[in-house]
């Protein structure tokens, strides 16, 4: 698989987690199989009001998180017989404010019943009614109560449910270095933090032996530990009888199951809910890829490609990948969650006009900070009676000091440094975890004078057309390290250079 492919997962990944964390999850409906209402009042038309009825029955629920259920009227008048074409209003009212879509044709069919679909994206409990037309006045079947409940996996609700309120209080103990490891009472009950690889899995599999221990016929060693029931090195972690107990149960119970499903009334499994889809033909997956990716339609040559097997859809895609619109876009996608943006100038222009990049620097690289500053002696200004300022006799950087552009420019491309290490692994294809490893900065020729470099240093690999925008775009990677022109000291197992850890250590970022 190649890196840029992994770059694009291990993003996604981590938008699919933070949209986890504040999404809702899936529902199931509750309340056994199927929920009944019959009508009311007596009716003083043709409908029999005590042989028609609404009902609502769960159905396969669709691959986009909704819960469904089949809603029924079925209609028949005093003599039996299933009336046709007569007109119904349903009226669903939910408890959650935009959580509910119904959708319901106006007339029964030939054999008197009315099918309607109704779905929840949120838990809520709905109340259904139908306004039966029965040819004099209108009779009212129901109501009928459905309630939509969250359906959370093992992992989700480990996460969502359990975590926080009982098995935070655990792990200070069961923990690889905890006291519940190290003898006398070593066990093998070793939990991890969040954060850790298979987080919620691991610990999910370590309680889930614990659950399926009795002490005593119906009573889980997973409950009994914590709750004081049986001997525990910990003492009494979770009070008797208390909302964190009953948690606890809950998800003892669950643990305890041979195959859980989200609890009772569960939606069907993910390859039934999936039964029904088809996959896009090559095309018009390459169609999607490009108008994600590149932000463009299908062009001539596109649409020429010979597109019979997956191998020569692969080889589209990885031709997609290699243009320069694709790493635009994974540049914005990081951008979007970085937001280095916020210091460039038309945002510091809002604040006040101070550069807080500026002010991180003073640190390290306070020597230059300034010096692409407007001159003068007070705020964030190069002052040439103690700084060496861009344009003076014996500055250094080769190209245009006007102002504004130079002071623009340079914050800019302090701003910009994360997002072109980002643009620099995509485009050189290099392994991913360069982006929390990589032992370098990218800089350009604004960004080298400030951070003390020199176009007669070595490192020094810019061209010599030095217009604005050719030095602002113009990014390489850099190790900085200890020049005249900072102060850089030297770190332990480091030497005199900048102790670099990819999109960590950008000035942008921390």
């Amino acid at each position: 698989m190649s890196s840029k492919v992994l770059l694009l997962q291990r993003r996604v990944a981590l938008l699919t987690t933070l949209a986890l964390l504040g999404a809702c999850p899936p529902l199931v409906v509750d309340g056994g199989a199927d929920a009944t209402a019959e009508g009311e009042g007596e009716g003083n038309g043709d409908v029999d009001v005590d042989s028609s009825g609404l009902t609502a029955d769960r159905v396969v629920a669709p691959a986009d998180g909704l819960a469904v259920v089949s809603v029924t009227v079925v209609v028949v008048d005093r003599a039996g017989a299933p009336v046709t074409g007569r007109a119904v209003q349903l009226t669903a009212t939910s408890s959650t404010t935009g959580a509910l879509a119904l959708t319901a044709p106006e007339t029964t069919a030939g054999d008197g019943r009315l099918v309607a679909r109704l779905s929840a994206l949120r838990p809520t409990t709905v109340t259904v009614t139908a306004d039966v037309d029965d040819g004099v006045a209108t009779t009212r079947l129901g109501p009928l109560t459905v309630t939509f409940s969250p359906c959370l996996s093992l992992e989700e609700a480990f996460v969502a449910d359990v975590w926080g309120p009982v098995f935070s209080r655990c792990i200070g103990c069961h923990n690889e270095y905890g006291l519940a490891v190290t003898p006398p009472t070593a066990n093998r009950h070793v939990l991890r933090f969040p954060g850790d690889v298979d987080f919620a899995a691991h610990n999910v599999d370590v309680l889930r032996s614990l659950a399926r221990q009795d002490v005593t016929p119906g009573l889980s060693l997973l409950l009994a530990l914590p709750t004081g029931q049986v001997g525990h090195s910990g003492g009494v972690v979770i009070a008797p009888d208390s909302p964190e107990e009953q948690v606890l149960a809950t998800f003892v119970e669950r643990l305890r199951r041979e195959d859980d499903v989200c609890g009772e009334g569960a939606v069907a499994p993910l390859e039934a809910a999936l039964a029904d889809l088809s996959l896009l033909s090559r095309r018009s997956t390459l169609a999607r890829a490009r108008l994600a990716l590149a932000s463009q339609p299908l062009s001539p040559a596109d649409e020429a490609l010979p597109l019979a097997t997956d191998e020569e859809l692969d080889a589209a895609l990885v031709a997609l990948l290699d243009t320069p619109a694709a790493a635009n876009r994974v540049v914005a996608i990081y951008n979007d969650w970085l937001w280095t943006d916020r210091f460039t100038r038309e945002v510091t222009r809002t604040t006040s006009g101070v550069n807080q990049l500026l002010v991180r620097l003073a640190a390290q690289f306070g020597p230059r900070r300034f010096y692409f500053q407007p001159e003068g002696t007070g705020g964030q200004q190069c002052d040439p009676a103690t700084d060496v300022c861009c344009g003076e006799a014996g500055s250094p950087y080769p190209g245009s000091c006007v102002q504004p552009t130079a002071g623009n420019n340079a914050a800019d491309s302090l701003a910009r440094e994360p997002l072109e290490l980002v643009r620099h692994v995509w485009s050189e294809g290099l392994p991913v975890d360069t982006l929390a490893t990589g032992d370098f900065t990218m800089a350009n020729p604004y960004t080298a004078i400030l951070y003390g470099f020199n176009p007669q240093a070595p490192e020094w690999t810019f061209d010599d057309v030095n217009t604005a925008a050719n030095d602002r775009a113009e990014f390489h990677p850099l190790r900085l390290r200890d020049t005249p022109a900072n102060e850089l000291v030297a770190q332990p197992g480091v030497g005199d250079r900048f102790p670099h850890a990819g999109l960590l250590t950008p000035h942008a970022v921390m």
